[in-house]
């Protein structure tokens, strides 16, 4: 009887931690942007621990910046700038009805975004004033994330440090491309 309690009592612990791990093995988060081309910063791959994606320019014979389209995995959609020449207030929408709004919390400051959904708000900003190697934010509520390029000021390569909630992905791309476009701005 003592045998039959101690091998049940290690199938049991077997069964919980093959049932954590695949919990940990099925939780998504973002890992890098990376630019195409290194010659064109028009179109990215995205990469998530469990999907890759896409984001690009819509009309790219236009070279119209203010406009783009994505796709991670089933989600998709597009984010475009809400006035002509003023790019300090974009919009997420998803093919879902998921719609997110990035503007700048101060005018003329490019440093600062709020980024806000009906599921989450957060601030988004980059360490440094006039740099643009590193954006973060930080939360009681949702965590933590950070966007840094891989090299010193080369806009092409992006990491990324994800510890928001996974079902925030949406919001969390609004954050990644305030990053991808004031480095497009920047440099096209």
């Amino acid at each position: 009887m003592k045998y039959c309690f101690t091998l049940l009592f290690l199938i049991g612990c077997l069964a919980v931690g093959i049932a954590q791990e695949s919990e940990v093995d099925s939780l998504d988060y973002f890992e890098g942007i990376h630019s195409i081309y290194d010659d064109d910063l028009s179109e990215w791959e995205i990469f998530t621990h469990q999907h890759d994606g896409q984001l690009q320019i819509t009309w790219a014979l236009k070279r119209d910046f203010t406009h783009w389209s994505f796709d991670i995995g089933e989600v998709s959609g597009t984010i475009r700038q809400l006035w002509n020449n003023n790019d300090t207030h974009y919009e997420l929408n998803t093919l879902d009805g998921i719609t997110i709004t990035m503007r700048t919390k101060w005018p003329r400051d490019h440093s600062e975004w709020v980024i806000k959904s009906d599921r989450a708000e957060f601030i988004w900003k980059s360490t440094q004033y006039n740099d643009g190697n590193e954006w973060g934010s930080k939360s009681d509520k949702l965590g933590e994330m950070y966007m840094f390029t891989e090299y010193e000021d080369d806009p092409r390569d992006w990491l990324i440090e994800d510890y928001f909630p996974e079902e925030i992905l949406e919001e969390k791309l609004a954050a990644y491309f305030i990053t991808i476009i004031r480095a497009v701005n920047n440099f096209h």
